[in-house]
């Protein structure tokens, strides 16, 4: 492989040199760019915030982001490395959206409703309890990894969740 050549040559691997590596791989084959990263560290050379935004979004690009954000969680533990919050935050973004979709086909189908005005009215406050709940599973166990990750911002991570809704909200009323 790539790395083994550079290494016959007398050339020194540093993080750098395995992110742009990883960042190629990742793009094609996330499982070998962890068994990069395995290799990486072998040889005493820890990930960095590059590596981790290149994984994140790898997984995110797969449409796989929980699974990206778990791995990201696994190496902050590890070694204390976090992605940057800009790449964390559109991987979350990433099944936000999921969630307005889902939101949205729910709020479409209770329009289509052909029932009495009760039925209606009760679906119709089904979905105004789902879309107001506090995002999914997914979204609030990344709220607990974020807080892990930058104790210090605790209240970034809603701030900016409530900014996708205020946003999403504002679009609706527009169309």
């Amino acid at each position: 492989m790539l790395i083994d050549d550079m290494r016959s040559l007398g050339l020194s691997l540093d993080a750098d040199a395995y992110n742009i590596i990883i960042n190629k791989v990742a793009q094609k084959d996330l499982s070998a760019a962890e068994d990069l990263v395995v290799q990486m560290t072998n040889v005493q050379i820890l990930p960095n915030e590059k590596t981790m935004d290149y994984f994140l979004r790898g997984y995110t690009s797969e449409g796989q982001p929980e699974t990206g954000i778990s791995m990201i969680q696994s190496c902050f533990n590890m070694y204390q490395v976090r992605p940057s919050r800009k790449i964390f935050m559109g991987s979350v973004k990433k099944f936000h959206k999921v969630r307005e979709v889902h939101n949205s086909i729910l709020f479409q189908t209770c329009l289509m409703v052909n029932s009495p005005i009760e039925t209606w009215l009760q679906r119709c406050i089904l979905y105004d309890k789902l879309s107001q709940a506090r995002q999914t599973h997914e979204v609030q166990r990344a709220a607990y990894i974020f807080e892990q990750m930058w104790p210090e911002e605790k209240d970034y991570f809603w701030d900016t969740v409530s900014s996708w809704n205020t946003w999403r909200s504002q679009e609706m009323v527009e169309d």
